[in-house]
């Protein structure tokens, strides 16, 4: 008889296990997925909130130009336009870091 109690015993504690388990992996995936959503969000933030952006082909345009045309001219001009919204990037980052230190 105590054999069977056993066995029940073990049965139902391993059920409850395996539901830890499952809900623990269900929660990991869920927290993976906002995680993801949220690494999308901030990109479409970053890359999306100013129009300075639709330049940033231009950088590897301006490399591609180096390599290919050796004209220094268009390099240059290309080079111009695809490093602006990268400054503008860098001005905002270290607006946002001052204001940080300053309240």
């Amino acid at each position: 008889m105590e054999l069977v109690d056993e066995v029940e015993h073990r049965s139902l504690f391993r059920r409850e296990t395996d539901s830890l388990q499952t809900e623990a992996a269900s929660l990991m995936e869920r927290k993976a997925i906002a995680t993801k959503n949220s690494v999308l969000q901030s990109f479409k933030i970053v890359i999306l909130s100013n129009k300075l952006n639709i330049l940033l082909p231009f950088g590897p345009l301006a490399i591609l130009v180096h390599y290919l045309a050796d004209n220094k001219g268009w390099f240059f001009l290309l080079s111009l336009l695809g490093i602006t919204p990268l400054a503008e990037r860098l001005g905002y980052a270290t607006e946002s870091n001052r204001y940080d230190l300053v309240l």
